[in-house]
């Protein structure tokens, strides 16, 4: 790919500057990769012409928590007024951004070390977050939050369908998906469905929600909401052998959702679903780095949508936190390689959340070890569509 270089004194030099389109390639020995592939790398993309440009850093989001625990979980939401809010679940607290100052909520005491899932519900104008043992908190705005609920179905995963909250994996109800009634918080005594087998997250896509199991999947679709009988009948199975190994690796992105998850031969891969079957994306090219993954490393990985990427952290062999870091171009169908590497100073991400404001795409990224959140790879989300 021939590109014009200017020196001092007018001189214009030719060069040729590989292309490497085709993205990351492990699965082949480095000498006889296909063309215009990638064997390896750090923290680039790939320009439509098939040049490599280094993606943006990194930079510290707020103020330094803490090394009690890792970042449990981090929201990003808009209320009914349109104020934009972040929150981050850190050791025993809930905290709210604060001109870029994270303030702990009044109200709230968290068990710590749990992993918090959260959901917005418009028809309330709350944020929840749950974490399977304690009370739900609720919060709206402010200082303070609510945590009084002890009525509330204290689920591991919560999502906002169709003007109710869905509430999975509740203690000794692993594959009980619960369901509030219409427009209020509050659920009736038959106000469930089951799946077969412990549920590991669930994803809304549109019309529909995806329910996932380590083995399998199932679409939630056509819903009455009236009770224990309507669940089978609206609950479909898809054809595959494969489920999500863990909810923070479940993201939709370019209208499909997109897991983490393995097969019945422990086999890690990428898969992509549109609500009728998955396939996966990252066999046969990254099946070296997919290969080489335990279930123990899968099991805290995160994934985000980054614009028109999926995002995904994981930990690879000899590693106990998240320093493998994986783009998949969804539009290109393509890998690369990102922060391959830890970082001195903090650990690496254990949870992952975005924002899109006129164009503008913001990622960020909770660690591990400490309670620090990272923005990470500023750009312009709708520059990047236009180059495809």
């Amino acid at each position: 790919m021939p590109q014009s270089i200017f020196r001092p004194g007018g001189v214009v030099l030719e060069v040729e500057l590989k292309s490497y389109e085709a993205g990351l390639i492990d699965s082949a020995d480095p000498t006889s990769a296909p063309a215009n592939s990638l064997t390896g790398g750090q923290n680039i993309r790939i320009q439509k012409q098939g040049k490599p440009e280094s993606r943006d850093g990194s930079s510290l989001y707020g103020n330094f928590l803490g090394t009690t625990t890792g970042i449990l979980g981090g929201f990003n939401f808009v209320n009914r007024a349109g104020t934009q809010e972040r929150l981050a679940v850190y050791d025993v607290g809930v905290y709210r951004d604060v001109a870029l100052t994270w303030t702990a909520l009044t109200g709230v005491t968290m068990t710590t070390n749990l992993p918090a899932d959260g959901a917005y519900f418009p028809l309330t104008d709350k944020f929840y977050i749950v974490n399977k043992t304690d009370n739900v908190v609720k919060y709206t705005s402010g200082t303070s939050g609510d945590q009084t609920d002890a009525n509330f179905k204290k689920g591991k995963y919560i999502v906002h369908f169709k003007n109710r909250l869905l509430v999975a994996n509740v203690s000794s109800q692993e594959d009980y998906i619960w369901y509030t009634d219409l427009g209020v918080d509050t659920f009736s005594a038959n106000n469930y469905f089951r799946v077969a087998g412990t549920i590991t997250g669930m994803e809304v896509h549109y019309d529909k929600v995806l329910i996932f199991t380590k083995r399998k999947i199932y679409r939630l679709d056509n819903f009455t909401f009236n009770g224990v009988a309507a669940g089978p009948e609206s609950v479909t199975e898809l054809p595959v052998e494969f489920g999500a190994i863990y909810d923070r690796t479940i993201t939709t992105v370019n209208n499909f959702v997109y897991f983490v998850g393995q097969d019945i031969t422990n086999k890690a891969s990428i898969y992509k679903c549109d609500g009728y079957k998955a396939v996966s994306v990252s066999e046969p090219k990254i099946a070296n780095t997919m290969n080489g993954l335990s279930t123990a490393q899968l099991a805290n990985s995160c994934a985000v949508e980054d614009g028109i990427y999926y995002r995904w952290h994981a930990a690879e062999s000899g590693q106990t936190t998240n320093n493998i870091g994986i783009l998949y171009d969804t539009v290109r169908d393509i890998f690369l390689p990102v922060e391959r590497r830890l970082i001195a100073g903090r650990a690496d991400f254990s949870c992952l959340w975005s924002s899109e404001t006129t164009g503008q795409w913001d990622v960020f990224a909770g660690t591990q070890g400490t309670g620090q959140v990272y923005k990470l790879n500023t750009g312009n989300y709708y520059d990047e569509l236009a180059e495809e």
